[in-house]
């Protein structure tokens, strides 16, 4: 080891025989300390100081060259010097990434040797399983810690979570009420996609403190709200840093955000060249939760669209302060995060009575939809009220889309008294369309509104499924004339069940019917199946 060592002195210009005895003595106070060097999944290297989950360090943060120097002064009683410390920390960095194990490391929630795991901040975490949940002061190693993220509260047993409507602001609409304490619950639920909490509101109707409050109950950090950002580089920073990914006040949404909120959304990868490196590139894979909210429906790129959680807000008939609202919260804030533990507690029993059901695929978030039954089961809702919700969501999805696409409404409009299927060239049909335009007061100058022949395609796909749920189907016509082929269903293709399953209506009766007792209560299995 003392060769390597040299090696990294010979770098660093004016480095004396003195440096390099206290950087020897340095390494050697960790090392004798029982701290453990590993690596995560992203190869970093990392130091749990007590050989498990409660202090875990990233050797390249400010925070572990303060403990370092803070270190070597008490035991060395010397001031420990920049360049000394830069040694120390490369020679660590080393024996993690190259002789250290690999430890996946996670944010707030892990799922980890058949049990949910959710961290407290403080040290300890919170085990979760099919048949309680409690406080672990010893955690293994799950989660590394960022300075923005602020301690959790230590829950409470007993309490009751309908009762968080009485700080937050509640939907008009008791379908909307349903949706969002489903997505609550299953938001500390990892595992699977969960669509995005996309609020709407006038100004005054509360959104910014319902996301206040959501980020205190899930995630807690000293940064509540977080501002969009178009610049990919800083939007994977912020993502990768946050579980839940408040963004407020939003008034549009462009491509490149919507398209990283999907990959946020369902956790596919993103790549980011390292600072100060040429030609490093960091791979960053992460699924969060996501909430969005502004006056306006501001999503209208179909992809985004089916991936969201729709909740419309109003202004309130009394406003009450919101250091009085808060400081109330803070108070019953214990015993509601006791109660959503419970509810993921309930939640995770009740899944286990589900059957597997075929042809839930067919919607964009499947798996929520699934355990948005278990999740509704366990809340003590009737898991029909919770399909009728998620219908009458994918409805408003779906007419979204429709109203943000111009090419989907003037379709619509085309196929209106239409009783046969329409064939023709992209040409004729682009020419039909622009001609329809100005009467549905559609802008053919906007973006969204194809130019050439060859683009027309390209839109209408976008908006097939969406297309689909009013029964207008579209496919290329099999004539090698490149036709465009439009057929007006008679009955939409989503009012029946599936051919291959179940409609979400059986799903919920099957659900409603399962034992309370699940007859596998001791199996082995994990308890996230999806």
């Amino acid at each position: 080891m003392n060769e390597e060592m040299d090696k990294e002195f010979e770098k660093i210009e004016g480095g004396t025989d003195e440096d390099k005895s206290l950087t020897e003595q340095l390494l050697g106070l960790v090392i004798k300390s029982g701290a453990l060097l590993f690596h995560d999944q992203f190869k970093k290297g990392y130091i749990a100081l007590h050989n498990d989950g409660r202090k875990v360090i990233k050797l390249r943060s400010k925070e572990f060259k303060t403990w370092l120097s803070n270190l070597g002064w008490k035991n060395l009683g010397k001031p420990i010097v920049a360049s000394v410390i830069e040694t120390a920390v490369m020679t660590f960095e080393g024996m993690a990434i190259h002789d250290g194990k690999e430890i996946e490391l996670h944010i707030r929630l892990a799922n980890y040797d058949n049990a949910l795991w959710y961290d407290l901040g403080d040290g300890r975490a919170v085990k979760i399983t099919e048949t309680q949940w409690e406080m672990i002061d010893k955690p293994p190693i799950l989660f590394w810690r960022l300075p923005h993220q602020q301690t959790q509260v230590a829950p409470m047993p007993g309490g009751d979570l309908t009762n968080i409507f009485q700080f937050i602001p509640e939907p008009k609409d008791p379908k909307e009420k349903t949706l969002l304490l489903v997505w609550l619950v299953a938001a500390l639920i990892p595992g699977f996609p969960h669509p995005a909490l996309a609020v709407n509101g006038p100004q005054g109707s509360r959104k910014s403190t319902l996301f206040k409050l959501l980020r205190r109950l899930i995630d807690p950090s000293a940064v509540e709200l977080l501002a969009p950002t178009e610049d990919m580089r800083e939007f994977v920073q912020l993502a990768s840093h946050h579980y839940f990914l408040p963004l407020d006040n939003l008034s549009h949404i462009s491509r490149t955000l919507s398209d990283g909120l999907c990959r946020t959304i369902t956790g596919e990868g993103f790549s980011k060249r390292e600072i100060y490196t040429v030609d490093d590139d960091f791979v960053y894979n992460f699924r969060r939760i996501v909430g969005l909210n502004g006056i306006n429906q501001v999503v209208d790129k179909p992809d985004l669209l089916e991936r969201l959680v729709l909740v419309n807000l109003e202004r309130p008939a009394v406003y009450e302060k919101e250091q009085r609202l808060f400081e109330k919260f803070e108070q019953a804030r214990p015993m509601l995060l006791g109660a959503l533990l419970s509810a993921v507690v309930k939640a995770l029993q009740a899944v286990k009575n589900q059957t597997e059901v075929a042809g839930l695929e067919s919607y964009r978030m499947s798996d929520f939809a699934r355990w948005g039954c278990a999740v509704a089961s366990a809340l003590g809702l009737n898991s029909q009220d919770f399909v009728a919700a998620l219908q009458g969501n994918l409805e408003q999805q779906n007419a979204e889309v429709i109203d943000a696409s111009p090419v989907a409404q003037v379709i619509v409009e085309f196929m209106n008294d239409k009783t046969e299927p329409v064939e023709d060239t992209p040409t004729n049909l682009l020419e039909q369309f622009k001609g329809m335009a100005p009467e549905l007061k559609i802008d053919t100058n906007t973006k969204e509104f194809p130019k050439t022949p060859s683009w027309l395609w390209k839109r209408m796909v976008r908006v097939k499924t969406n297309l689909q749920t009013m029964g207008i189907d579209i496919e290329r016509a099999k004539d090698g004339q490149r036709l465009i082929k439009i057929t007006k269903q008679q009955i939409p293709i989503d009012e029946g069940p599936d051919e291959q399953g179940y409609s979400f209506e059986e799903l919920a009766q099957k659900l409603d019917s399962a034992p309370d007792t699940p007859d596998n209560a001791d199996s082995k299995d994990s308890i996230l199946p999806i």
